[in-house]
């Protein structure tokens, strides 16, 4: 059961706060599941942060904290290999690893930050 408290990395949230976060992240459309800037999957535990200090529905903590961009003149191509060299990284196997850099490219298009970009 929760305790009253929830320690997220960074941020104590409360029960309530908790599972208004999960209730979003568990929202209709799809891509809301997904970092709009890299197209990281969202969780309750990388979600960046707003200026105001609360979590960010939208974007993951590598891309956005404190309200702002972590790297806020990056192109598509720069965090296409960026995003490419994470899952290289990822301890997934070989076809994993070769079906998700296949499919990031049209999963980064579709993101808030790069979906006019090309």
């Amino acid at each position: 059961m929760f305790g009253a408290l929830i320690y997220d990395r960074r941020l104590f949230l409360s029960k309530t706060a908790y599972l208004q976060i999960k209730r979003k992240l568990e929202g209709n459309n799809l891509m809301e599941k997904f970092c709009q800037s890299c197209a990281m999957p969202l969780n309750t535990k990388n979600l960046g942060s707003e200026q105001d200090g609360s979590a960010s529905m939208m974007y993951c903590e590598l891309c956005y904290q404190n309200g702002v961009f972590t790297n806020p003149e990056i192109s598509f191509t720069e965090m296409l290999a960026v995003g490419k060299a994470g899952i290289d990284q990822s301890s997934s196997n070989f076809i994993t690893k070769f079906m998700l850099k296949a499919l990031y490219p049209a999963s980064l298009k579709r993101t808030t930050r790069f979906k006019n970009a090309h």
